[in-house]
């Protein structure tokens, strides 16, 4: 797989995992009691918080390298400090 390929899978998967945050938290904001119990554990957060670290760390790097735009990781960085000050909260 080419690099460019790499780099657009990581950003399909980054996407996917922003989905799974979205859809996670909106089931607490609208309180859906069933649902609510079932991924109600803090595992789960933190897991999908460590997997966007993850994945987000090697497509901004990729992305970085590749277009030498230093406001990308600058934005990153605040994102998921913003993600984590919710998530502590």
């Amino acid at each position: 797989m080419s690099k460019k390929g790499i780099t657009y899978t990581l950003d399909k998967i980054g996407m996917c995992t922003s989905v799974i945050c979205m859809v996670h938290c909106l089931f607490f904001l609208f309180g859906f009691d069933a649902v609510q119990r079932m991924v109600d554990s803090e595992w789960i957060e933190w897991t999908i918080i460590a997997f966007a670290l993850l994945v987000g760390v090697f497509s901004v790097l990729s992305g970085f390298i590749s277009h030498r735009q230093h406001f990308i990781p600058v934005l990153f960085v605040a994102g998921f400090l913003l993600l984590i000050n919710a998530s502590l909260w």
